[in-house]
């Protein structure tokens, strides 16, 4: 089974080397900056990227004076940017062909 590797995941590990370095466990850590365990799992995991206020409260509770979390954070938001147009015009264009019918058996042929 292929290891799943989520779009966050640079920002993740970074916030779970900075935790284990401050020796804090993970439910101390999201009560401390205000959310649940489940959330900083999440966020470790790379699913989701901390908004910028979250991620400061992280970053001063796990004592990141070096930027280490937001660095990571602008790494992984640049990973995730948008299509450039050429793929945003050759995903118009194939919405546009499958628009025209919404049957799934439909779609199938139209792709094959």
């Amino acid at each position: 089974m292929a290891t799943r590797v989520h779009p966050f995941n640079g920002n993740g590990t970074m916030i779970r080397r900075l935790r284990k370095r401050a020796g804090i466990s993970q439910e101390r850590l999201a009560a401390q900056v205000g959310t649940t365990r489940r959330h900083m799992i999440r966020l470790e995991n790379g699913e989701h990227l901390p908004s910028a206020l979250l991620r400061d409260r992280i970053a001063e509770a796990v004592g990141d004076e070096r930027g280490e979390i937001r660095a990571a954070d602008e790494d992984d938001e640049e990973a995730a940017m948008p299509l450039n147009p050429d793929e945003f015009a050759l995903l118009g264009d194939l919405f546009s062909r499958l628009g025209a019918t919404l049957r799934p058996e439909a779609a199938a042929r139209e792709l094959a």
